[in-house]
């Protein structure tokens, strides 16, 4: 994912720009002038990424288990689980284990061609839409970035200060087709 990828309203609007600009930062979630908003920064324990916000540490996002693996995010308000399949791209954001409280419901699919992923990201009103959609691009970061671990693990080498783990699509990470 060396290009930047957009992220639109319902209308077609780009509201982010998602990139991937160093190797300090996982990723930068900027607004559609270029100020960076959000960025996710590796932590030193596998499977963590770190969610900063105005230079602020504001969330961690984790996952753990090899099969049925689970995800969360702690914040400041307490932990927010991903119910559903992180995996299979159908989950919802809740802070209490109940779908009826979720504060964000996110659906992928790739397009007909496969050549596309996209993902629909609905945020409830009272919540910061900023945080949760880079709580989502950390849940979707760990899923599909098999070389995040080993990264980690090799942190101290050269070869891990110069290069970024990969974000595959579904379809390459043998996802849905």
């Amino acid at each position: 994912m060396s290009d930047p990828f957009v992220v639109t309203d319902d209308l077609g609007d780009v509201r982010y720009t998602v990139t991937m600009p160093d190797y300090v930062e996982v990723l930068s979630l900027a607004d559609a002038g270029g100020t960076e908003l959000a960025a996710l920064t590796q932590a030193p324990e596998a499977r963590r990424l770190r969610v900063r916000i105005t230079g602020q540490d504001v969330a961690d996002v984790r996952s753990r288990g090899q099969f049925n693996r689970q995800y969360w995010a702690d914040t400041a308000g307490g932990r927010l689980r991903a119910l559903g399949s992180v995996y299979y791209g159908v989950y919802f954001l809740s802070p209490d284990s109940q779908v009826e409280s979720a504060v964000a419901r996110v659906e992928r699919a790739l397009n007909w061609t496969g050549s596309k992923t996209w993902v629909r990201l609905v945020i409830a009103d009272n919540a910061d839409p900023v945080l949760l959609t880079a709580i989502v691009l950390g849940m979707e970061y760990l899923c599909y970035s098999p070389t995040l671990g080993e990264s980690l693990m090799r942190r101290g080498s050269a070869a891990a200060r110069t290069t970024v783990p990969s974000v595959r699509s579904p379809q390459a990470a043998g996802g849905p087709q």
